[in-house]
């Protein structure tokens, strides 16, 4: 088995320990531990360090060892940081973080986009949705939460803004462990109908409703719960 794969699975399980709070911040962890209870090699267990450093999970110095850093130095925005939070105990605490961090992004970045974006930002939008309606009508819930997330990343692409672009990997992170695994639903008929309702919006370069149907949207409320009007869906 390749080396990378196994660091990657030492890293996984010690960062899923500091996560949850089984390893507390100020631990000290011996290279011999970490060697044992993972029965991999001296060296795959410096790399699996190597990644928890790189994540500011952990600090290793020379005769110290490994320490565990506060979560406040954490790579929260991390992907690995958010699987770990989502798939441990710490999930509805991320949920909710995320979804705070969402209602004071994304509705700003549909203004942004409604304002910028040009052709091929609209192209990508206006697949993503086309995506979403072809896997609804064909029963394709993998296939739906892709073109979703291609619409999400295309919205932050399309405000021009390196550092909305920078919360993509962390976004599309989180919608993947929240929605992962599911069926298709009713609801998921209403979500689509919201995402055409920002398309329509950030075509029209109508960045007030833009703003307005993708916190809705974000909230999690219905799609006449805004004061806006609804576009025409071409």
């Amino acid at each position: 088995m390749p080396q990378e794969f196994l660091a990657s699975s030492v890293a996984s399980r010690l960062g899923a320990r500091i996560v949850d709070g089984d390893l507390q911040a100020g631990d000290v962890l011996r290279l011999e531990d970490i060697e044992q209870e993972s029965a991999a090699s001296r060296s795959v267990c410096r790399e699996a360090v190597k990644i928890l450093e790189s994540l500011n999970l952990v600090r290793s110095r020379r005769h110290v060892g490994v320490t565990v850093l506060p979560a406040g130095e954490w790579d929260v925005l991390s992907p690995k940081v958010v699987h770990w939070h989502m798939s441990g105990n710490k999930r509805e605490q991320e949920m909710s973080w995320t979804n705070e961090l969402r209602i004071a992004i994304e509705p700003t970045a549909a203004r942004l986009a409604a304002e910028r974006a040009d052709g091929a930002d609209l192209r990508g939008l206006q697949d993503a949705v086309s995506g979403m309606t072809e896997a609804i009508r064909n029963n394709d819930p993998a296939g739906f939460a892709n073109h979703d997330h291609a619409f999400h990343r295309s919205l932050l692409a399309a405000t021009r803004n390196p550092l909305y672009v920078a919360h993509v990997p962390m976004l599309l992170s989180y919608l993947a462990e929240q929605y992962g695994g599911r069926t298709l639903t009713s609801d998921d008929g209403t979500n689509l109908m919201q995402h055409r309702d920002i398309l329509d919006a950030i075509t029209m370069h109508d960045a007030d409703a833009a703003e307005q149907f993708t916190r809705a949207l974000v909230l999690g409320l219905g799609r006449h719960s805004t004061t806006a009007g609804r576009h025409a869906y071409a």
